[in-house]
């Protein structure tokens, strides 16, 4: 008994001899509670969950401070004794306050050190969330810019399990929002950006049959795309899928541009055209806006030409482009023999899959 508090075994005894647990306290009830299963006393075990589900009920979602003793509780129980019920048992409770409760709580223990947390505190963060992704995108806005070196391995963490991917019913303008803000972080690598574009791209195929979807593309001349609703918002993301054929069809004179996608006002679109250097062809692949009143702007993209077979062989590229710079894109993105190539796995359906991501900055106007 010398593992237990003082307190924690005098109720014991007591609740021993009596059958109840009437001195049973917060204070002592991590010690109760484990002496009930080490002891082998159903009884006490079930008056202890019993005193634990009083706890939550009295939990209201302003008082962080009640929240993070339930909490720092079902997490002692969880990791030492494996049971996991009261862990669910305060969830339950917790996801149904409001999310500017759980964000404020999860601000107010998270906020400050969101890149010293452990991975079941990061586990935790997200299950208050709830999928309630605009909580998880307002705690990366305040990491996000503290990191000088693209993402860490927090950051990675939270977006690979937050769902995005599997949740259907999310807000669009959610996805936008993690790009958002994934285009602030200083240093971001490639590596970061290609583990991103792969989780969007699984989206956009979880929700292709769903009228509101990302990106829905139907043929060439057909594409509904993120709050289309909102063109003057402030980034976006176009996918166009033309087919193979009409791709082998281009020459260094026949250009062929995708349906447009409104970005701050400004219809923007992608341009395929062929350049044939060394008698091989290559397709070209390039940006175009159509707004000569803009004379000072920079504006950050994303090129991928998705691959069907394995994503690592996605091709991708992104660059930081300026109104006077002579291209918006690449006159070699791919040559027509890898294009082609059914090892590469760039065609299904008879047709290629091109995503970009295009953020400008505010615009500035003659």
């Amino acid at each position: 008994m010398d593992d237990f508090s003082e307190d924690a075994v005098n109720c014991f005894i007591d609740a021993a001899y009596s059958g109840e647990l009437y001195k049973i306290s917060k204070e002592n009830f991590r010690d109760m509670n484990k002496m009930s299963r080490v002891f082998d006393v159903a009884w006490m075990a079930k008056g202890c969950r019993e005193f634990f589900q009083e706890m939550i009920t009295a939990l209201t979602g302003d008082d962080c401070d009640e929240i993070s003793a339930v909490l720092e509780e079902a997490g002692y129980v969880n990791a030492t004794m494996k049971d996991s019920e009261f862990l669910d048992m305060a969830m339950e409770k917790i996801i149904t306050f409001t999310v500017e409760q759980r964000s404020g709580y999860i601000k107010t223990l998270y906020a400050d050190q969101m890149g010293d947390l452990q991975t079941d505190q990061l586990t935790l963060l997200l299950k208050i969330a709830n999928k309630d992704y605009s909580i998880v995108a307002a705690l990366l806005g305040d990491h996000l810019p503290t990191l000088s070196a693209g993402l860490d391995g927090n950051a990675r963490y939270i977006l690979q399990n937050m769902g995005l991917v599997e949740d259907s019913k999310t807000r669009d303008g959610i996805v936008e929002e993690m790009f958002d803000l994934l285009h602030e972080v200083k240093g971001i690598t490639l590596d970061d950006m290609k583990m991103v574009l792969r989780l969007h791209q699984k989206r956009c195929a979880a929700i292709k049959d769903m009228c509101n979807t990302i990106v829905i593309i139907k043929d060439m001349n057909e594409i509904a795309t993120l709050e289309q609703s909102n063109p003057a918002r402030s980034s976006g993301t176009l996918v166009w899928t033309p087919t193979l054929d009409e791709v082998n069809q281009l020459t260094a004179e026949k250009k062929m541009f995708s349906p447009p996608i409104y970005i701050r006002n400004i219809p923007w679109k992608l341009k395929l055209k062929l350049k044939n250097e060394d008698n091989i062809d290559f397709l070209g692949c390039f940006l175009s806006f159509e707004d000569e009143m803009i004379r000072a702007w920079t504006c950050s993209v994303v090129f991928t030409l998705v691959s069907h077979g394995n994503q690592e062989n996605n091709l991708q590229s992104n660059n930081l482009y300026r109104h006077n710079s002579l291209t918006w894109g690449y006159h070699k993105f791919i040559s027509k023999a890898d294009l082609n190539d059914p090892a590469k796995g760039f065609v299904k359906d008879n047709k290629v899959t091109l995503i970009v991501h295009i953020k400008p900055d505010p615009l500035t106007e003659a």
